[in-house]
C-alpha cells in the first residue's frame, strides 16, 4: 500500500485581511475550526475519496498550532 502525506502551512500573515479570516477567527477564535472544514469541503468537492471508506475529516490532522 502507498501512503501519501502532504504538509500545509499557513500564517496569520497569509490570511490576514481576508474576510473569510475574519469570519473564520470569529468562530473560535483561532480560525482553526475553519481551515479544517474549508480543506475537508476541497477534497469532498473534488470526489478524490469517492472509492475510500474514508471520509476528508478523518484524513486531516491538526499536527502543530502555535502562537508566537
Amino acid at each position: 500500500m502507498k501512503k501519501f502525506k502532504f504538509e500545509i502551512t499557513l500564517t496569520d500573515e497569509d490570511l490576514i485581511g481576508d474576510e473569510f479570516w475574519e469570519d473564520a477567527l470569529e468562530r473560535d477564535g483561532t480560525g482553526i475550526a475553519v481551515l479544517k472544514e474549508t480543506f475537508e469541503n476541497m477534497i469532498n468537492d473534488s470526489n478524490i475519496l469517492i472509492s475510500s471508506d474514508k471520509d476528508a475529516k478523518d484524513i486531516i490532522k491538526l499536527i502543530n498550532y502555535t502562537e508566537k
